[in-house]
């Protein structure tokens, strides 16, 4: 009988740690993305931006990024800076497309998907892809991890002006 138990019991540890293995190595567990620069907007102003977001050995994603762009003023006149909750990152090539919750503005009630990407290209210049909300009604969510269905040849990236991003686990 102990025999019996001991063996149901290293026959669910072996697969659980299998489980565990397969699933860090589908996911890709040293992914990250990390970065900061400057982009130049329309209206020729500057936008500065931070962000960082990595892959944990269990798959899971945290991080998180903030944008500060000067059109974007609360009730005082003051810049509002967007902070975003990063919970989801897909790698393709050197690309990162990253996805998470934010409010457009700091008195919104409640926060909704926006996703976002960025391009390391070593040498050269990087690029950022501008984010944009699940949809145009604050009221509705969207699921963050919804950026996994994002495919490279949507983005349309813009060189950044200064600054550095850094693409891990291509």
């Amino acid at each position: 009988m102990k025999k019996l138990i001991i063996s149901g019991f290293l026959s669910v540890l072996v697969i659980g740690t299998l489980l565990v293995t397969v699933k860090s190595l589908a996911f890709g567990a040293n992914d990250s993305a990390d970065g900061q620069g400057t982009l130049v907007n329309e209206d020729k102003s500057q936008s500065e931006f931070t962000f960082s977001a990595k892959r944990n050995p269990n798959g899971k994603v945290t991080g998180s990024a903030t944008l500060r762009n000067p059109s974007y003023k609360n009730g005082n006149g003051q810049t509002e800076k967007i902070k975003i909750d990063i919970t989801c990152l897909k790698l393709i090539g050197n690309v990162a497309v990253m996805g998470g919750v934010t409010k457009r503005k700091n008195s919104q009630a409640k926060a909704e998907a926006i996703y976002f990407a960025v391009e390391d290209n070593s040498a050269g210049a990087d690029g950022i892809f501008r984010g944009f909300y699940f949809d145009d009604d604050p009221a509705t969510d969207g699921d963050p991890l919804q950026c996994e269905s994002i495919e490279r040849e949507v983005l349309v990236l813009e060189p950044i002006v200064a600054g550095n991003i850094q693409v891990k686990g291509k």
